[in-house]
């Protein structure tokens, strides 16, 4: 292989493949994601008391972790069209989608109205919060905290100057939902042709527009899981349960780029609201 000629992510070239080589493809590609996350996670037990090195190897398998479940969720949205689709490949070479997907899984979501507001929220590349919440101009919590783990930065906040660097105590050891869920698709065996064809099966009728409830999603995912090929090992149930637990609706009508917020309407915002304050707390008087 030239290396001069190698095209790093490239997911949305998978929209060009028959769906038979498609699978065959997306399978032997999720099955080394997965292979990637477990590793990472052997990676993480072996820390013991190196904070960093835990928080680093947790930071890259949830991302990835992300990556899996968006890949995944083109087989169940077959009714897509090709431009939804090429849409939802890219996703997976796309840092903030990756960091959705996973966070919507370490969530508990009961319908697709408060999944939505979810992944709106998150795609905002700046928000109010503090005690307040609205007292300081934050950037976008995914990315800055992926990045805030990984990097030294310069940065400016309201016209001052400060480095930020990584912080060794942040990271505690804990169990992450998205992690778990691709570990446990794999252990149910779906990751095939025959579990793709499944999935696409169960969830053809589905209509990623319309409202819908967990209870739902959990009824299809488990109908899926009913027709896969398994031993009645406790270890392959308790592998189910999860799934049908965590894995929330595909998300593949969500528009998952970045919401660009001007940070001047903020600190207007931030003015307004803390003068609305003081006029209800101390009587001061609001002047628009």
């Amino acid at each position: 292989m030239n290396t001069c000629d190698v095209k790093p992510r490239q997911f949305h070239r998978l929209v060009e493949l028959k769906p038979q080589r498609r699978a065959e493809v997306l399978c032997e590609g999720l099955t080394a994601i997965a292979a990637n996350v477990q590793s990472l996670t052997t990676e993480i037990s072996n820390c013991g008391d190196a904070a960093r090195a835990g928080g680093l190897a947790f930071s890259v398998a949830r991302e990835e972790a992300g990556k899996f479940l968006a890949l995944l969720d083109v087989y169940r949205s077959p009714s897509s069209t090709a431009e939804v689709v090429t849409r939802q490949f890219r996703h997976a070479s796309k840092h903030l989608s990756k960091l959705i997907y996973a966070s919507t899984a370490d969530a508990s979501i009961a319908d697709r109205s408060e999944l939505l507001q979810f992944v709106n929220r998150n795609r905002l590349s700046h928000h109010l919060d503090g005690p307040m919440d609205c007292d300081w101009v934050f950037r976008n919590e995914l990315l800055s905290r992926r990045e805030e783990d990984l990097y030294v930065d310069l940065v400016e906040s309201e016209g001052e100057l400060s480095w930020i660097a990584p912080l060794e105590v942040r990271w505690q050891r804990t169990q992450c939902r998205s992690i778990m869920l691709v570990h446990s698709i794999m252990d149910c065996g779906l990751v095939t042709p025959a579990g793709l064809a499944m999935l696409q099966d169960v969830w053809r009728d589905f209509d990623a527009r319309l409202n819908s409830h967990c209870s739902e999603w959990a009824r299809r995912t488990a109908e899926v899981l009913d027709s896969c090929t398994h031993d009645d090992s406790d270890e392959w149930f308790s592998a189910a349960r999860r799934v049908v637990d965590i894995w929330p609706m595909p998300m593949v009508e969500f528009d998952m780029s970045v919401i660009e917020i001007p940070v001047q309407e903020l600190l207007d915002e931030r003015d307004r609201r803390w003068n609305d304050h003081l006029a209800r707390e101390y009587g001061y008087p609001y002047v628009d």
